[in-house]
């Protein structure tokens, strides 16, 4: 039992430097303990005892876990979008907190218990773009965010907000949006963005 409790304190020395999230190679270099089948023996000790929760496999949080920090280490390669950014940027209402929608090239991904969600819809490698790292982590700016919020509606997903009720397009710059607008191919989908854009009242 004094072995566990000298890890969970090694745990929380650096939970709030983690942001409450823990690899299990950085449980690894944390605990010293290189060999596989001893560390997963210990994680697993963690884990019952409630001093560590599992997100996915190879993924640990601790309470107050920062879910936008997680998507990111999940896959690198992926950027917040959607109502998340939305309504950071107060252009709807809240979402759900635990909730959180990514877009990435290559396959859909959704990663979901308990203690949170974290979907990751998929987009062509030329659509990828429209975003900006702050402490780490990759954020839609607001015009993407809607971009990506009415294409992934004409392919059918559904959403916590109404886009013809909800959405405060006073807050929305049209034209950085008919900017990003050049570099999508699909006709129908351009023409409805510019009849949701302007036809709005």
């Amino acid at each position: 039992m004094k072995k566990l409790i000298d890890l969970y304190t090694k745990i929380q020395k650096f939970e709030k430097q983690q942001e409450g999230i823990f690899t299990t190679n950085e449980l690894s270099v944390l605990f010293d303990i290189n060999n596989p089948m001893l560390l997963n023996k210990r994680i697993n000790q963690l884990l019952k005892n409630g001093y560590l929760k599992k997100f996915i496999r190879g993924f640990y949080i601790t309470d107050g876990f920062n879910i936008e920090l997680l998507s990111r280490k999940i896959n690198p390669d992926s950027y917040i979008s959607f109502g998340n950014i939305l309504a950071k940027e107060m252009v709807i209402g809240t979402v759900p907190k635990f909730t959180l929608y990514c877009v990435k090239p290559g396959r859909k991904r959704v990663y979901k218990n308990k203690l949170g969600t974290i979907i990751y819809l998929t987009i062509l490698e030329k659509l990828f773009f429209g975003f900006e790292c702050k402490n780490g982590i990759n954020y839609a700016i607001k015009e993407k965010a809607l971009l990506d919020t009415l294409y992934f509606y004409q392919k059918g997903i559904k959403y916590s907000f109404n886009i013809f009720q909800d959405i405060n397009l006073d807050l929305i710059d049209k034209n950085k949006v008919m900017l990003f607008l050049k570099k999508y191919k699909n006709p129908k989908f351009i023409q409805f963005v510019k009849r949701y854009l302007y036809a709005q009242n």
